[in-house]
């Protein structure tokens, strides 16, 4: 059964359609190669450690990770056809407390998610040392 399940997540290359039988969108190959292109473009932009990362859903899809941190591109048009703009980045900080960040630019958005977790670690602790007294 597993063997299945995973066989229908793979996309198929079918004239310039590359698209899985899960999703069904009939997601171009122009947009499969564009995210490709544009997810290793990202990890590229951010630095050592970056690893890119392209998925289907609905339309093909990318960011690039890091650890807890995931940077997402914030798209406008169509992901199935590869015809869309990205106006800004979200940086997803995964830890025990999750901080999500917005920006125009991927290394802003890494930034100011750096930047509100630290904020978040001396809250936590000026809060601990007033309950500690």
């Amino acid at each position: 059964m597993e063997a299945a399940v995973e066989r229908s997540r793979a996309a198929i290359l079918r004239g310039d359609v590359y698209c899985s039988s899960r999703c069904g969108f009939n997601c171009k190959r122009a947009a499969y190669d564009r995210a490709v292109i544009e997810a290793d473009a990202l990890a590229t932009c951010l630095g050592e450690g970056w690893r890119p990362e392209v998925w289907e859903n609905c339309g093909w899809c990318y960011a690039a990770h890091k650890g807890v941190m995931h940077v997402h591109p914030k798209r406008q048009g169509s992901s199935i056809a590869g015809a869309w703009e990205v106006s800004g980045y979200t940086c997803y900080f995964n830890s025990a407390k999750q901080v999500v960040t917005d920006a125009i630019l991927p290394e802003d958005a890494v930034g100011f998610a750096v930047q509100d977790a630290r904020t978040l670690i001396e809250r936590l602790r000026e809060d601990l040392a007033a309950i500690a007294q």
